[in-house]
């Protein structure tokens, strides 16, 4: 009589507070950052999840190589996040918008160049970022600190922040439209390059990353042509590559924010609508349309996000409100009420 081999079911069981689930691996990492929201009964965007296996925070390699061979337990915790203000600079001023992004505080600008993109990290003061020039802002005392510049100096890049990293992609050197890319250790004070390029040199992309795994790059303009197109970095990996989707626009300057399964996109060159980049499906939902009042270009910081509401600022000062659940816009600032004699 011939004996069969017998096959043992691989099951992950999953804690996060007082929940347990337990379930068949996904086939990656990335997969299962995609589903954690939907069996948590969650909508946090997957970045602010922690996964631990034995107190060790899981990357790709510990999940395909072992995880996904072995039943094992897995520990879900929330990274720490803060609600971080808002700030713009103009060639005079230093504009603050704290949280609910409604109340103003104005300082003198006495050195930071007013195309300076700000970045806000968790128990951190804010890192402000333009061609040869780094600075660090103290949002307490409002006192200003020289930084490392970057490597390759640019202005008008994409940027986007993966745990302590600040990473600059593409923009405008005095040598032109660059596809170079690198990135700022916080911890560590330092620059360091990215080995990977982006496809070719552009100016005014958007980039956002989602799950502490990939880093989504969308449109620009490459001197001549405003772009559609998509590029994702491989963050553990160092690899980018040209998606086989585009943008439903040629555009730059676009607004993002990190959701549950994807990517919120609004906003841009001759845009108006708001759309929602599945990550999974790698497929489009519409979600909104920015009412008319509001101008729709000139975005630079990534959104931030207070439990279901999202929040975006242009360069021209607008700050708008989107409730992802009710599909709603509203205006929080309008800067054609104030002035700022920029």
């Amino acid at each position: 009589m011939e004996i069969g081999r017998i096959s043992t079911l691989v099951l992950l069981t999953l804690k996060y507070k007082d929940k347990t689930i337990i379930i068949a691996p996904p086939k990656s990492l990335i997969h299962l950052k995609y589903t954690l929201g939907r069996l948590l009964g969650l909508r946090l965007p997957p970045s602010l999840y922690i996964i631990l296996y034995e107190n060790c925070e899981v990357d790709s390699s510990t999940y395909d190589n072992f995880i996904t061979k072995t039943s094992c337990e897995l520990s879900i915790l929330e990274r720490e996040t803060d609600q971080s203000a808002f700030i713009f600079i103009t060639s005079l001023y230093i504009i603050i918008f704290k949280h609910p992004y409604t109340n103003i505080e104005r300082l003198e600008n006495c050195n930071i160049h007013w195309s300076s993109v700000v970045f806000s990290l968790p128990r951190k003061n804010p890192i402000l970022i333009a061609g040869d020039k780094t600075h660090e802002f103290n949002i307490y005392n409002y006192t200003i600190q020289l930084k490392p510049i970057m490597q390759f100096p640019r202005y008008f890049f994409a940027s986007t922040i993966i745990k302590e990293y600040i990473y600059v992609l593409g923009g405008v050197s005095i040598e032109g439209y660059t596809n170079i890319c690198e990135r700022y250790n916080t911890n560590l004070d330092q620059w360091e390059y990215i080995h990977s390029h982006l496809g070719i040199g552009k100016s005014g992309m958007t980039a956002c990353q989602w799950g502490n795994m990939k880093i989504f790059l969308f449109g620009g303009l490459d001197g001549v042509n405003y772009s559609s197109a998509i590029e994702c970095y491989d963050v553990e990996y160092g690899v980018w590559k040209i998606l086989p989707i585009t943008l439903p626009w040629e555009t730059y300057y676009i607004a993002v924010a990190e959701v549950d399964n994807g990517i919120l996109i609004l906003g841009g060159k001759d845009n108006r609508e708001c759309v929602n980049l599945d990550v999974g499906s790698l497929t489009f939902r519409n979600e909104g349309t920015i009412m008319q009042s509001v101008e729709c270009t000139k975005f630079a910081q990534v959104g931030k996000r207070n439990a279901c509401v999202y929040y975006f600022m242009n360069l021209d000062c607008y700050i708008l409100s989107f409730d992802i659940d009710k599909k709603k816009f509203e205006v929080l600032h309008d800067p054609k009420k104030t002035a700022y004699n920029n």
